[in-house]
């Protein structure tokens, strides 16, 4: 591969990352108010947040094993991204077309958006994989995923705005339609970005590197990427337990508006934008696992705070720190399952990953879901004599510690599997701080990192790597 069709093509995934960006901003970040103006309950609102992702998870096994057989993982990500834009389409025009029990349809369109979604996963990782040097990952992905929360942050504010405007004109059906078409048409283009970046040629792995799910299971405990994906798993399934309420409880407890809770949604959105390149350096010098133990331990905290923040300005203040809490440890996640996995077994691993911790954030939510049925709409805390403004706030303090005890209970588990820099909490609070967001600003949305911050440094040693143990016959150990 030539070092121009390298660079072009990491330029193209960043213009590919700022379309998906608008699809999420506009798109997808409105799809739970879109059920709760369709008459959706609690319930339905955790199974919106759920159902669609462990069914895209599943579909991500059908990828994985289809790249086996088809070798072409530009189709396998270039057509899932065209129809998972055009199936909001018929999202959008629900009010019209399903005016009978429309929360339902949108729950089964969701189903099929995520279906599309999953299956572009694993062919696309792999892809990406293999263009990105792996000493340059943590910066690449920090400065991509900067782009893409900014492009989000803006799509997300305009999205908002529009919606406001149109419930003041007792249209809201109409804004959601054009915030809906807006994102359909910004994934076409993200797809199209895709098609156009270089595709080096797939090995398909060797017989040794084929594993079933269920090996993958049974392995998991004694392999440090199995016991990573199980303490992810645990985390998410514990933040969902609360994270799908958090916008019923903006807009119906809190009594937020759209303004409101757009402002509140972009606030989280642009705390990211913030730090992701600053997280990124972190992980490059001191390790992934770092920067997870720095998140693990204090995003459990976030969701107890909840039930003081009763007004926009607590909200605001709490959505600006978990921003630059979960903007880390996504980043952490992502860069640390490419550490860990041979490029042979990417795909499958990152397939079975996806779905382990999306099997996880069903879980959570349904239980969740369940909890807040069951609650009372108002409700105290004897022992501190606090009023609460719904029973949501107690599904929050919930999910915080269950948060906390995952990460206690297999965070010590997974070890760094790369050589790192040591050094205390301290060194890696000066790299923050002397990565302001204005430092690194040499680059552009469309043109990626500037000359001097690509040239190619010799990769490091990789002590242990699922795929690389001796004993390693059938799946990771």
């Amino acid at each position: 591969m030539r070092s121009e069709q390298r660079q072009e093509s990491l330029t193209r995934s960043v213009r590919d990352g700022a379309a998906h960006a608008v699809t999420l901003g506009a798109g997808e970040m409105y799809l739970v108010p879109f059920a709760i103006f369709l008459g959706a309950g609690n319930l339905l609102v955790a199974m919106l947040a759920s159902a669609p992702l462990l069914l895209g998870a599943v579909a991500q096994l059908i990828s994985a094993r289809a790249l086996d057989q088809t070798k072409s993982r530009r189709g396998l990500s270039v057509v899932p991204a065209v129809l998972q834009g055009l199936w909001l389409l018929p999202i959008a025009a629900l009010p019209w077309v399903a005016p009978e029990r429309p929360a339902l349809w949108l729950l089964a369109l969701a189903l099929g958006y995520h279906v599309c979604a999953g299956l572009v996963v694993p062919a696309w990782n792999s892809w990406i994989a293999e263009l990105v040097p792996p000493w340059q990952r943590g910066a690449f992905f920090g400065r991509r995923n900067r782009v893409r929360t900014a492009v989000e942050f803006s799509c997300a504010l305009a999205a908002g705005g529009l919606l406001a405007l149109f419930r003041g004109l007792s249209l809201e059906a109409f804004g959601f339609l054009i915030i809906f078409v807006v994102a359909a048409l910004a994934r076409l283009a993200s797809a199209r970005e895709i098609h156009a970046m270089y595709e080096p040629p797939y090995q398909r792995p060797p017989a040794s590197a084929a594993f079933t799910f269920r090996q993958f299971l049974y392995r998991s405990p004694r392999a440090n990427f199995g016991r990573f994906t199980i303490y992810v798993a645990l985390f998410l399934a514990a933040t969902h337990v609360a994270s799908p309420f958090f916008t019923p409880f903006m807009l119906r407890d809190l009594g937020f508006g759209y303004a409101e809770f757009t402002l509140a949604s972009v606030t989280f959105i642009a705390a990211q934008a913030v730090m992701m390149q600053a997280w990124g350096r972190v992980g490059d010098r001191f390790g992934n696992r770092r920067v997870l133990k720095i998140t693990g331990f204090t995003l459990p905290i976030l969701p107890i705070l909840w039930v003081f923040a009763t007004d926009l300005p607590a909200v605001l203040v709490l959505q600006a720190v978990a921003g630059l809490l979960w903007g880390g440890f996504h980043l952490a996640v992502a860069n640390f399952l490419f550490d860990t996995v041979t490029p042979e077994k990417r795909a499958r691993c990152v397939a079975y990953y996806n779905t382990v911790t999306n099997a996880g954030l069903f879980v959570g939510a349904s239980a969740g879901g369940l909890l807040a049925t069951v609650l009372p709409d108002h409700a105290e805390l004897e022992s501190l004599g606090l009023p609460l403004i719904s029973g949501l706030q107690l599904v929050f303090v919930a999910s915080g510690l269950l948060r906390l005890l995952a990460t206690l209970a297999l965070l010590p588990l997974v070890r760094e599997v790369r050589p790192v820099e040591p050094g205390g909490m301290r060194a890696v609070v000066m790299q923050i701080v002397g990565q302001t967001p204005l430092r690194g600003a040499r680059w552009s949305v469309f043109a990626g990192a500037a000359a001097s911050e690509r040239e190619p440094e010799p990769a490091p040693p990789v002590e242990e790597r699922e795929g690389e143990t001796p004993s390693d016959e059938s799946g990771p150990n």
